[in-house]
């Protein structure tokens, strides 16, 4: 019978041979410790608020917005106190899985769909009709701030009717506006920052400001419209 006794000499011969191992996967442990902490950590104080653009596209720059940025979340500020931050992000994702790049864009997409730390999402109009189809958008019209739109923007706001009862052969039908045509933002095409035409903006129904989210998506329209020729 082998002789599996624990001795200090064993111990020092087995923390000799094995010492790199357990120094790597200690620090391996931390680095995955800190990882995690940063992402579920938010560091903004309890009562401020973050706005996050999401831009699903095969390629868009965000680059160019950082210039905007400042101004955008003073806006928003001004409308909501406890604003503390306007984010952008490219989900390149177009909606298919049919190579690498959308395989992988799919995933970051449902990610970020379900974790709620983007609230606006620009894309086409399948991914919009699909999200809107699954229950998983703001009605707008809802919301504060949606008079702004039909004020101004009126023409550009897309009504759908939804079911909204749980009877699927007796739907209960009610019309409302799921989304914004944000082809008119054609600064941003012309800043090479995202491609508007045929793109819609949501509101994701995880998102946890969405009426400021709806006054930002506001402002871009203002920002990135370019006016009317008279």
């Amino acid at each position: 019978m082998p002789d599996t006794r624990l001795t200090k000499e064993r111990l020092k011969n087995h923390w000799a041979y094995s010492k790199k191992i357990y120094i790597f996967m200690t620090l391996v442990c931390v680095g995955l410790a800190s990882i995690i902490f940063t992402m579920v950590n938010n560091h903004l104080p309890p009562n401020n608020k973050l706005v996050g653009v999401a831009f699903v596209e095969s390629y868009a720059d965000t680059a160019p917005l950082a210039a905007d940025t400042p101004k955008l979340l003073s806006l928003g500020k001004a409308y909501d106190e406890n604003l503390a931050e306007v984010t952008f992000l490219n989900i390149q994702y177009s909606g298919s899985a049919e190579n690498e790049m959308d395989y992988y864009g799919a995933q970051l997409y449902q990610v970020h769909l379900g974790s709620g730390d983007y609230d606006i999402f620009m894309q086409g109009k399948e991914l919009t009709d699909f999200l809107r189809d699954e229950n998983s958008l703001v009605a707008l019209d809802t919301l504060p701030c949606f008079e702004l739109f039909t004020e101004k923007y009126k023409d550009a706001l897309v009504w759908s009717e939804v079911n909204v009862g749980k009877d699927d052969e007796n739907p209960q039908l009610e019309e409302h506006c799921y989304s914004v045509d944000i082809s008119s933002m054609t600064r941003l095409i012309s800043k090479n920052v995202f491609y508007t035409q045929g793109k819609y903006a949501s509101i994701i129904k995880t998102s946890a400001n969405p009426d400021t989210s709806l006054y930002i998506l506001y402002q871009m329209l203002e920002l990135y419209t370019e006016p009317a020729v008279q």
